[in-house]
């Protein structure tokens, strides 16, 4: 098929475009309405990993018809794939596709470049795009990738592209069988981004995700320790996470809190709150040494100390948790069983309630988003009356990669529990020493940048409860990953981490999240941040080694992820900033006009953008802005304005100074880093 130019007659296309030059863009690929379509698609059934079957057919598209594929890993193997053999090789920097699918499978693209070498490169959701029913665009440049083989196998593309393929790949759990969809496959020419308040596409946020602090929340080790919690409050942190030791607090069927209450008081003058976790074993109540309950009489002694918890502190502001991470033998003794877990947690919650009919009590929180446990403990009840489902998501890399396992542990719990609860996220954290010395100052940055990166996820995955692990660095040793999780040195210094946390709630502390802006690529995320005189725009990129250069609107102001001012690349009077995956989150102010002049094409589309961006839906669901559907409880976004459809020839005139001023400050970047 012969790449032409689009016509862009909606809202969101419009946005999408990324000019390059004069003429220019983006190029059709395939859009699947040929008579004989999927066709020259052929289906692939990785038989490299023997088990795999499926098949690609048309079908309903993103816009008229598109392709299914098609998978059934019931029998065995690891993925199956729509490839297609170019007819004239396509010299990318970017492959878009529309898709539509399951969370419980992921999708990949492969590349074949001049050498015969295969780059893939995972095709992550969007933060914005957690409705499983509804379509969403991925962007993905493909000049690097750390997978990669045969050929010069570089993982740098020499060339141009050859053959492409789409893969249903590595599903969440064995013996997946669904399928994806997929729809105008396109290619682009250069990998850049305008922010214009005015015209960018917005994607509605989780209901009630405005603010940050309400969510806020940060692991302690202590009952008494006014100098950590004087550095949580002013960095904007609501909640503190604490085990309540149930060997602490019963002595021969006896209660006694007043180790905690002093916790609580002092909580309450800062206006904060706990979280407190039901944990662990009592020696009076164990069939062995430091042992979870495990018999009936000794879940009931767990329930009255749970009861005996709710009713001490009903007047205060705290909220329970049931076990930490009881998937894990570290704190499941003798060994991790979900049922057993589940008697628990089922005895546990009903009796906090008892106690305390207003108080909100989540399941454990599990090392990792282990879906496994998650979802036989759910099919057990171990919910049933939970006010939340707890998860613990970790890891060493980003932490966008989050968001589909969590989409699909809210599909468990929609399917299992009746009340559908939300997910709590009651622990989550990054170790400097997994970068290196954990005392080196590019550690501490490199953890300051994902935390700041965790909490942004966190806000925009909705979660209602985000706590960081840990407030401060647990010991001085920087080989020991323990003694490095801290926001603040075991001295009580400020590392990266803190400082990083600091600013992105100084940043929302009198702003309220109102919308994602969907950005080209789909790596570089952003979060709008309404104001009363301004609005602040967070970008920030999850794509290492692909860095994009973002053009900026007039009048606007930038800070780092640090919160130093930056001066922007500015070339023919076109400002610009380069989006860099290592340098962590970018701040952008932009001021609101002091007189709107409603009549204008320009300023009526942005108030119609902002009003279509305060359609909120539940638990994080986002509708389909294209379609004009929503999720559940929301509305679609209308353009009252008419079509304002142009061509990308069109939308080119106007941007080749900008590309070029984009040119500049990639080439800046490059020398910065080099």
């Amino acid at each position: 098929m012969n790449p032409r130019a689009l016509v862009h007659c909606s809202l969101l296309t419009t946005s999408l475009l990324i000019a390059s030059r004069a003429g220019a863009a983006e190029h059709v690929i395939d859009d699947f309405e040929s008579a004989g379509a999927p066709a020259p698609w052929v289906f692939y059934d990785g038989a490299e990993f023997p088990g795999a079957k499926g098949s690609l057919a048309s079908s309903p598209g993103h816009e008229g018809k598109g392709a299914r594929l098609s998978y059934d890993l019931s029998g065995g193997g690891q993925y199956v794939a729509a490839s297609l053999s170019l007819d004239t090789p396509v010299a990318a920097k970017a492959l878009a596709v529309w898709i539509k699918g399951p969370p419980a499978i992921r999708v990949t693209l492969r590349v074949v470049d001049d050498t015969g070498q295969t780059l893939q490169l995972p095709a992550q959701r969007p933060l914005y795009a957690w409705d499983s029913a509804a379509w969403y665009r991925v962007v993905v440049p493909v000049t690097e990738s750390s997978q990669h083989w045969g050929g010069a196998d570089d993982g740098v593309l020499h060339g141009s592209v050859h053959s492409m393929s789409v893969l249903a790949a590595d599903p969440y759990e064995p013996g997946a069988v669904g399928a994806v969809d997929f729809d105008e496959v396109m290619w682009l020419d250069e990998v850049a981004f305008a922010l214009d308040p005015a015209t960018m596409v917005r994607a509605p946020v989780p209901a009630g995700a405005a603010r940050l602090r309400d969510r806020l929340g940060a692991n302690i080790h202590f009952t008494s320790d006014d100098k950590a919690l004087d550095a949580l409050r002013d960095a904007g942190f609501r909640w503190v996470r604490m085990d309540l030791f149930w060997s602490t607090v019963e002595h021969q069927g006896a209660y006694d809190f007043s180790a905690y209450d002093g916790l609580v008081n002092a909580l309450e003058s800062r206006d904060m709150q706990a979280h407190f976790i039901l944990c662990y074993g009592h020696e009076d109540h164990a069939s062995g040494p430091g042992w979870a309950p495990q018999t009936d009489a000794e879940v009931e002694a767990f329930g009255d100390y749970a009861q005996a918890a709710a009713e001490h502190f009903a007047a205060k502001p705290v909220q329970f948790e049931v076990w930490n991470e009881a998937n894990i033998e570290a704190f499941w003794k003798p060994a991790p069983d979900v049922t057993r877990y589940t008697a628990l947690a089922k005895e546990a919650v009903h009796r906090v309630h008892l106690g305390n009919p207003s108080a909100l009590v989540s399941t454990t929180g599990t090392a990792g988003v282990d879906l496994e446990f998650l979802r036989d403990c759910l099919a057990q009840g171990c919910a049933d009356e939970a006010d939340a489902v707890g998860v613990h998501p970790y890891r060493q890399g980003g932490p966008e990669s989050a968001g589909q396992e969590i989409l699909r542990l809210r599909e468990f719990i929609a399917a299992a529990v009746p009340a559908n609860p939300p997910v709590w996220q009651t622990e989550w954290g990054y170790s400097s020493t997994w970068y290196g010395d954990g005392h080196a100052q590019e550690s501490r940055e490199r953890q300051g940048v994902l935390a700041v990166r965790e909490a942004l996820t966190s806000w925009g995955l909705g979660f209602p409860l985000a706590v960081y692990y840990d407030t401060r660095d647990d010991g001085t040793d920087p080989t020991e990953k323990e003694h490095n999780f801290g926001l603040l040195t075991h001295e009580y210094g400020d590392k990266p981490a803190m400082v990083a946390l600091r600013t992105l709630s100084g940043f929302a502390a009198d702003r309220s999240l109102s919308a994602f802006g969907v950005a080209s690529p789909s790596s570089l995320h952003v979060m709008e941040l309404e104001g009363a005189a301004d609005r602040v725009y967070v970008l920030w990129s999850s794509a290492e080694g692909t860095p994009v250069p973002v053009r900026l609107p007039a009048g606007a102001s930038v800070r780092s992820a640090m919160g130093d001012a930056l001066t922007p690349d500015t070339e023919g009077g076109v400002a610009s900033v380069m989006i860099d995956e290592r340098s962590g989150p970018v701040y952008v102010v932009v001021p609101k006009p002091v007189e709107a002049d409603a009549g204008t094409p320009a300023e009526a589309g942005a108030e119609a953008a902002a009003d279509a961006s305060e359609a909120s839906v539940p638990d994080g669901s986002v509708g389909d802005a294209a379609s004009g559907e929503a999720g559940s409880g929301g509305e679609g976004v209308e353009d009252d304005g008419g079509c304002g459809c142009e061509t990308v020839g069109e939308r080119g005139r106007g941007s080749a100074g900008w590309i070029a001023a984009l040119g500049v400050a990639l080439a800046r970047w490059r020398r910065r880093r080099g």
